[in-house]
């Protein structure tokens, strides 16, 4: 079965105008917090995002600071967030493609998560108001986690409870396909008109749309090329074309398993699954091709 994980703020709901002025007051507002706190300038420099830039507050808080003088760091840094996410949250407003989506990949039984940068109070006002709890089995914020997206560690936390390796994560930003890629699962970026000049880095996400009723499909056409033999292998194996995509006949289908990033193989039968490490997978590669020459 496929599972979704959603981004909340900018995918499901608009909480706050997409304009370059409001994204660049934020920015600037957090670097001086950081500062304040006692961040070197050094530790944010060329460091665009807020995401990024508390991300490399904790990792210097890990490094360098005692246990207490860390935890006053977080605390204030939580402090001076939450007072933006709770305004955002307050005006946030529903997308008008989120509510019949999410209807449509419930009824087809598929386990939803949502993994945002926010916090849980925010994310909860969010849900509570806009009645979009129902819809999620696992909610992951930046209260769950050391590191927000990019960093893939919500991604993994909510794969792990939604206990699915089939997973897509859909986003609105670079740093959700990052944080997709870096989980080793599929991106689907949907286009919410975020200045794209604002990003000083860029991943492509695997599928791009236009609106979220567009995911579905996607779903569709992923099932139908899974009861296909194949071998997808991801660009572990870029050096060598041949690893890359292969067809064999001996019975078996072969699937990419995205949880453990291309490092391992899935096969099956009719009757079976099997695991293959990547050693393994190159020795069975191997004695089929043997097999095919005999």
């Amino acid at each position: 079965m496929v599972s979704i994980i959603f981004d909340l703020e900018g995918t499901l709901v608009r909480t706050v105008e997409m304009t370059e002025e409001i994204i660049h007051d934020f920015r600037r507002q957090t670097r001086k917090k950081l500062i304040e706190l006692g961040v070197p300038e050094e530790t944010l420099a060329g460091v665009d995002s807020s995401a990024l830039m508390r991300n490399k507050a904790i990792q210097y808080a890990d490094a360098s600071l005692s246990n207490s003088e860390k935890f006053k760091l977080v605390q204030e840094l939580n402090r001076f967030l939450l007072g933006y996410e709770l305004k955002w949250a307050d005006d946030s407003r529903l997308f008008p493609d989120t509510l019949s989506a999410l209807r449509t990949l419930k009824s087809r039984g598929i386990r939803m998560a949502i993994v945002t940068n926010t916090s849980r109070q925010a994310a909860h006002n969010i849900l509570v108001k806009h009645a979009l709890s129902e819809y999620f089995n696992v909610v992951i914020t930046r209260d769950s986690v050391a590191q927000v997206k990019p960093d893939p560690q919500g991604v993994f936390l909510a794969m792990e409870r939604l206990q699915e390796q089939n997973t897509f994560f859909v986003g609105d930003m670079p740093v959700d396909s990052e944080a997709a890629r870096r989980a080793g699962i599929k991106s689907i970026l949907v286009k919410r008109s975020w200045p794209p000049h604002l990003f000083s880095f860029q991943f492509p996400a695997d599928f791009t749309v236009e609106s979220l009723s567009d995911i579905p499909e996607i779903l569709k056409e992923k099932r139908a090329r899974s009861h296909n033999s194949y071998v997808w292998c991801n660009s572990y194996y870029s050096s060598d074309d041949y690893w890359n995509s292969h067809n064999f006949s001996d019975g078996f289908n072969y699937l990419h398993n995205d949880h453990y990033n291309g490092n391992y193989l899935s096969y099956h039968n009719d009757r079976d699954l099997h695991t293959l490490t990547v050693p393994e997978m190159r020795d069975r590669i191997r004695s089929l091709r043997l097999r095919a020459s005999a």
